[in-house]
C-alpha cells in the first residue's frame, strides 16, 4: 500500500490517503499517525468511486 496524498494539517494527527489493489479491486485507506507514539489509526477504508477518480484510482478527476 502506498500513500497517494498527505494531509499534514489534519487533527489530531496528520493523515494519509493510501491506495492498493486487493483481489483485483481498488481500495483507499485513510490512516492517521501519532508521531509521538508511532501509533497508526485507520480512519476509513473503502472502494473508491470510479466517477470521482481516474482509471488508475490514484488521481482525482477534475470537476
Amino acid at each position: 500500500m502506498r500513500a497517494i496524498a498527505a494531509y499534514p494539517d489534519d487533527r489530531p494527527y496528520p493523515s494519509y490517503l493510501m491506495f492498493d489493489m486487493v483481489n483485483q479491486r481498488p481500495i483507499h485507506v485513510v490512516a492517521a499517525k501519532d508521531n509521538e507514539t508511532q501509533t497508526v489509526y485507520v480512519v476509513t477504508a473503502h472502494e473508491p468511486d470510479a466517477n470521482l477518480w481516474q482509471p488508475d484510482f490514484k488521481t482525482r478527476k477534475r470537476p
